[in-house]
């Protein structure tokens, strides 16, 4: 668990970052959390990076990514984007580097 809570960590940094560009203010406007994208903005200006993810909300980082162990993933995948989509592209953040055994086991639950 406390693995995943450090991947957690490294994706609410991640989404900081990509939140805090101008161009991604459509998308943050499109998903309700267009007000974060000046906060974040502001702290990436002021080279604040460590700061920025304490911006991204548990609820911001649910919304925007899929958080668990490894035998969860797809099934939430699945969960989520059932009959909205018909392809994903998943990126896998962890700690340590996933064993390639995990990544093709969750690509066939994917694709179950």
């Amino acid at each position: 668990k406390e693995e995943v809570k450090q991947a957690a960590e490294r994706v609410r940094a991640r989404i900081a970052y990509h939140a805090s560009a101008r161009p991604y203010t459509p998308i943050m406007a499109a998903t309700g959390w267009e007000e974060v994208v000046g906060r974040l903005h502001a702290l990436s200006v002021e080279g604040k990076w460590q700061e920025m993810g304490k911006e991204v909300s548990d609820q911001m980082l649910d919304d925007f990514a899929i958080i668990g162990e490894y035998d969860e993933v797809a099934g939430k995948i699945k969960e989520r984007f059932a009959g909205l989509v018909d392809e994903v592209a998943p990126d896998f953040v962890t700690v340590r580097p996933m064993p390639a055994e995990i990544e093709r086991r969750i690509i066939e639950e994917l694709k179950a």
